[in-house]
C-alpha cells in the first residue's frame, strides 16, 4: 500500500505543473507573436519616419551652413540673428527627439501593470507615426475626441496597436480604390464605457471577408504584403481588457466599433 501511495499523491502534482509549464509556454509565444506584430508594424512604416527624421535634420543642416558661409564683415548681424538661429536649430532637434521617444514607446515589450490609457494621447501619438504617410497619400484624416474623457482601461501600448492595425489596413483599402474622397475618421466617447469609432470611405470589406476578419492569419492582402495577425491581435487585446471590437459596412466603407471598460474618474 505505501508504494501505491506515492503516484497517487505525485501524479496530481506533477500535473498541475506540466499545466503551469504549458500555459507559461503558451503565454510566451504569444507576447513573441504580440511583439512580432507591433516590429513588423513599425518597419512597415519606417520611410515615414526616415523621411520625417530627415526633414528636421535638414533644416538644422541649412542653419548651420548659412552662419558658416557668413563673412567675418557680417558677424555684427550674425550675433544679432543667432539667438534666433539657434532656437530654430532647437526646435528641429526637439522634433527628432519627439519622434524617438514615439519609436521607443511603440516598440517595447508591454508591461501589464499599466491599465490606463488615455484615448487622446493614444490617436495622437498614432498618428504622429502614420501621420505622414496619410498625408503622402492625400488621405485626410480626423478625430472628434469628447473633452474630459475617462482613461481606458487597457494598455496605451495595446490600446495603440489596434490603433495603428486600423490606421494602416485603412491606408492599404485606400491606396487600392478608386474612391475620389480618401478619408479616416476616428470618434471617441463615453457612454458607461469608452467607445471609439474607426471608419474610412475605401467602400468596405467584401462580405465573404467580413466574417472572418479577425480570424489568425486570415487577409485581403496580396500574398506577400500581409501577415494576417494585426486585427486577430486587436480583438484579443480588446477582448482581454474585457471589450468588445465590431465592424461592419457603411455607405462609405468600413466601421469598426471598440468598446473598452472605463476606469473609474477620481
Amino acid at each position: 500500500m505505501p508504494g501505491l501511495i506515492i503516484p497517487l499523491i505525485i501524479a496530481p502534482i506533477a500535473s498541475i505543473w506540466v499545466q503551469k509549464i504549458n500555459d507559461r509556454a503558451a503565454a510566451l509565444e504569444q507576447e513573441k507573436l504580440e511583439h512580432a506584430s507591433k516590429l513588423a508594424l513599425l518597419g512597415e512604416m519606417t520611410a515615414s519616419i526616415v523621411h520625417e527624421i530627415n526633414q528636421p535634420l535638414s533644416a538644422v543642416k541649412l542653419v548651420a551652413q548659412g552662419l558658416q558661409r557668413r563673412s567675418p564683415a557680417d558677424a555684427e548681424r550674425t550675433l544679432e540673428q543667432l539667438p534666433a538661429k539657434l532656437d530654430k536649430i532647437v526646435r528641429q532637434i526637439d522634433r527628432v527627439t519627439e519622434i524617438c521617444a514615439l519609436i521607443r514607446k511603440s516598440s517595447r515589450v508591454d508591461s501589464e501593470s499599466n491599465l490606463s490609457a488615455s484615448v487622446e494621447t493614444v490617436i495622437h501619438d498614432s498618428f504622429e507615426l502614420i501621420g505622414p504617410q496619410l498625408k503622402a497619400a492625400n488621405i485626410e484624416f480626423s478625430a472628434m475626441i469628447e473633452d474630459e474623457l475617462p482613461t481606458a482601461a487597457i494598455h496605451p501600448g495595446k490600446l495603440e496597436q489596434v490603433m495603428l492595425n486600423l490606421t494602416t489596413n485603412a491606408r492599404d483599402a485606400l491606396l487600392g480604390t478608386s474612391q475620389p474622397s480618401l478619408w479616416i475618421k476616428v470618434e471617441a466617447y463615453y457612454d458607461g464605457s469608452i467607445v471609439i469609432k474607426f471608419e474610412d470611405s475605401a467602400g468596405g470589406i467584401p462580405p465573404q471577408a467580413l466574417v472572418k476578419i479577425f480570424d489568425s492569419f486570415f487577409t485581403t492582402k496580396p500574398a506577400g504584403e500581409g501577415t494576417g495577425i494585426g486585427l486577430s491581435l486587436s480583438k484579443n487585446f480588446i477582448e482581454t481588457a474585457g471589450g468588445t471590437i465590431d465592424v461592419c459596412n457603411t455607405s462609405a466603407g468600413a466601421l469598426f466599433t471598440i468598446r473598452i471598460p472605463a476606469n473609474a474618474q477620481t
